[in-house]
């Protein structure tokens, strides 16, 4: 954001903050909310003027591009693919070093609280028969009708079909060599 916008911004900020206040406090006159939605649609263009993807992230990121189940096209912009995916070292404000980031959680603290995450939603399930056939039906319906949505699912359910036309065949052997 260039110095100009930044002190735009700033100076918008401002003037809503008082605004606001004196909305607050009943003692802003008939116009100031109009001012106070103005100013709040202008930050707006301001802010979106300035997102977006720096140069570095856009010439390593692609787009894809899919038809819908609706037959609409999807876009999706900034993507990277995971070989592409690399920790980004932050620079340290002493000696100009660069460090890479740890992550937040050891592996040894995430392991036992996602077990204790699973166990209590398994238990809110149990308790809540309705929300668990719903999700039963959901994880169903979707490997019945859409081919690898499966994944889409919290479940891990696996729909098999069974052919038992041999069977009813060996079955009607054996009646009919008993029924002689």
């Amino acid at each position: 954001m260039s110095e100009k916008a930044q002190a735009r911004l700033d100076q918008l900020c401002t003037e809503y903050d008082a605004l606001a206040e004196l909305i607050e406090h009943g003692a802003a006159d008939d116009d100031a909310e109009d001012k106070k939605e103005a100013i709040e649609a202008e930050i707006e263009i301001i802010k979106a003027r300035t997102e977006g993807y720096a140069a570095d992230d856009i010439a390593r990121a692609g787009v894809s591009i899919w038809l819908d189940y609706s037959g609409d096209v999807s876009i999706y912009r900034g993507l990277l693919r995971n070989d592409d995916v690399t920790a980004k070292p932050s620079v340290n404000s002493k000696d100009g070093a660069a460090e890479t980031e740890k992550a937040a959680h050891s592996a040894a603290l995430l392991q036992p609280l996602t077990a204790h995450k699973t166990a209590a939603l398994q238990i809110e399930m149990m308790h809540n028969s309705e929300i668990a056939l719903v999700a039963v039906v959901h994880s169903l319906l979707l490997s019945a009708f859409y081919s690898g949505a499966s994944s889409q699912s919290c479940l891990q359910i696996t729909v098999t079909k069974e052919y038992l036309e041999p069977s009813f065949a060996s079955c009607r052997s054996k009646r009919n060599r008993c029924c002689r």
